[in-house]
């Protein structure tokens, strides 16, 4: 697809209305629907395993003042991946129209804004990008998720919120995509998926960041090696998620299994 292509034969992301990359109908029911919701009326947070020796010693004895950091890592969402989200993030990951991607920025900002008040996080919030791969890049070959993550870093910044993008993940070279593995596969595949950079951080809460949480694998793989680097997040934040509370309790007993498989034997 041409770059005059995503302007000129644009159609809406979700009712596909032809001439516009989302019509005005669509996004003002996107915008009434998902921002600016009340604390009580949000999508609780979702909390994914932590194995005990992923933390620290130091962690360990200083449990930070969110007790749930230290069982799982709690992830904050705007929707679940479906229905009219769903059609935006994949119409923005084929075309990386700017209107889309403001959209989805404007979803990623309130789900930061919102679990940092709801986390009690005052300081700096220094937000970490998994990084797009190359299958997942749009259309005009930009990194969606680290456009997304400075995009909703400024807009936090507009609020009175000092806000940075860290660039510590970097994405090892994998053999296979997560695409068509079952969750068990994608646990595997995504096990050693990340290293943490050795460039300085800035003191502050780290937050990993992306834009679609599927099996939870890829998050849980950079939750790891952030924490084995002595870099532990407090929390994640997507724009959405496809996990539902039957398959996350259900999946408790296999990540953790999977997690243990992909240590390897103790010596």
């Amino acid at each position: 697809m041409g770059l005059l292509q995503l302007f000129v034969d644009a159609q809406c992301a979700v009712c596909h209305e032809v001439g516009t990359p989302l019509c005005r109908v669509c996004e003002r029911a996107i915008r009434r629907r998902y921002l600016g919701v009340p604390a009580d009326q949000r999508m609780a947070s979702q909390n994914l395993p932590r194995l005990r020796d992923q933390l620290s010693d130091r962690s360990r004895e200083q449990p930070p003042r969110n007790a749930g950091v230290e069982l799982g890592l709690p992830v904050y969402a705007a929707a679940k991946y479906e229905a009219e989200i769903q059609q935006l993030v994949l119409a923005t990951k084929r075309s990386g129209h700017p209107r889309l991607v403001s959209l989805l920025a404007a979803l990623a900002t309130d789900v930061v804004a919102s679990a940092a008040q709801t986390l009690a996080l005052r300081g700096l919030l220094i937000l970490v990008p998994l990084h797009s791969g190359r299958a997942t890049r749009t259309a005009t070959g930009s990194d969606l998720v680290l456009v997304l993550a400075r995009q909703t870093a400024r807009a936090l910044r507009r609020r009175g919120q000092r806000a940075v993008v860290a660039d510590l993940l970097q994405t090892r070279p994998s053999r296979q995509t997560q695409k068509g593995l079952g969750r068990g596969e994608r646990e595997r595949n995504a096990s050693h998926k990340y290293r943490v950079a050795r460039n300085r951080c800035r003191q502050g809460a780290l937050i990993l960041f992306d834009d679609v949480m599927t099996t939870g694998a890829s998050m849980r793989a950079a939750d790891r090696a952030m924490t084995s680097a002595e870099r532990t997040p407090v929390a994640a934040a997507v724009v959405a998620h496809r996990l539902s509370p039957i398959e996350r309790t259900g999946a408790l007993t296999l990540t953790l299994a999977a997690l243990e498989a992909a240590r390897g034997p103790r010596p």
